[in-house]
């Protein structure tokens, strides 16, 4: 039998809480578990061919296997990772509140990279709405998330197992990556953008004023991290380069740079050793990896 959501935290040693019908706030502000289940659950992907064919029109640099892909193509390859009979279709995870979180699940549409894009897919179906969500409240969430995604693969039979694409691990539908960071090979990446930001007000007569890494404030560095950190989880590999980031105006209007001019300041913040997840491969090139959970 498919294991629900209130099965699935007992089994780790959780109380549900909830539930509520999707779009609804939830009533929990301290840390904990959150699960996204389907009360009925088709054998088929019920993926809607309109929202997928907006995402595509939203997001360019959407690829599947490299290529760019066709409606069809993308709504096939979603639904190649949809496992029958499984309601539980998406879990969570936040040291927060969890009511903050789901709320910002919530609001991010499809292809948006924040405030929360973990869990897009689940925004390409047509039943959504008759979605429900359940939490749990604890101080290790990370902890018991790890326990419900083990617990969630060991319940789903044998045979759903057996067709899981790839011999990737096996996942909720909706999640591309198991908390210890095994990312899902469904081939789909750059599927997500930076929403436009509002335009800054310019003074007559001069261009955008240069700042420099070493000067930038604590508030504006921890956005840039933050900015970083959805684009870089965003990812199915869980990182993104230096030209990527630079690719978003949003991080090049915090660091203070002009578009016209080229991309300094990440390059000297990664050398101070200030940007969230930065790392060296033995050739020098930088690279940004995710490092959120959940």
């Amino acid at each position: 039998m498919p294991i629900t959501a209130v099965e699935l935290l007992r089994s780790v040693g959780l109380s549900a809480d909830g539930p509520v019908v999707w779009g609804s706030p939830v009533r929990a502000n301290g840390p904990g578990i959150y699960i996204v289940e389907l009360p009925a659950m088709p054998e088929r992907a019920p993926v809607d061919i309109s929202a997928v064919g907006t995402w595509l029109s939203r997001v360019s640099t959407l690829a599947v296997d490299g290529e760019r892909p066709t409606g069809k193509g993308l709504a096939a390859r979603l639904a190649a990772w949809w496992l029958p009979g499984e309601p539980i279709v998406f879990i969570g995870s936040t040291g927060k509140s969890i009511a903050r979180r789901v709320d910002a699940f919530y609001r991010t549409p499809l292809g948006d990279a924040r405030p929360h894009a973990a869990g897009q897919w689940l925004k390409a179906l047509t039943n959504l709405g008759r979605a429900r969500v359940w939490w749990a409240s604890t101080d290790a969430a990370e902890e018991y998330e790890d326990a419900c995604f083990e617990a969630f693969a060991a319940a789903v039979p044998a045979e759903v197992r057996a067709n899981v694409p790839g011999k990737g691990p096996v996942l909720p539908f909706a999640n591309r990556r198991h908390p210890n960071g095994t990312a899902r090979p469904d081939g789909v990446t750059g599927s997500t953008v930076e929403p436009p930001a509002p335009a800054e007000p310019v003074a007559a007569g001069k261009g955008a004023v240069r700042r420099s890494p070493t000067t930038i404030s604590d508030d504006d560095l921890a956005r840039v991290n933050e900015l970083l950190q959805d684009l870089a989880c965003g990812e199915p590999g869980l990182e993104i380069t230096p030209s990527q980031a630079n690719a978003e105006g949003s991080i090049r209007r915090l660091l203070g740079e002009s578009p016209a001019r080229p991309a300094s300041a990440l390059g000297q913040l990664l050398r101070a050793g200030r940007i969230a997840g930065a790392h060296q491969d033995l050739d020098g090139r930088w690279a940004i990896r995710c490092t959120r959970r959940g």
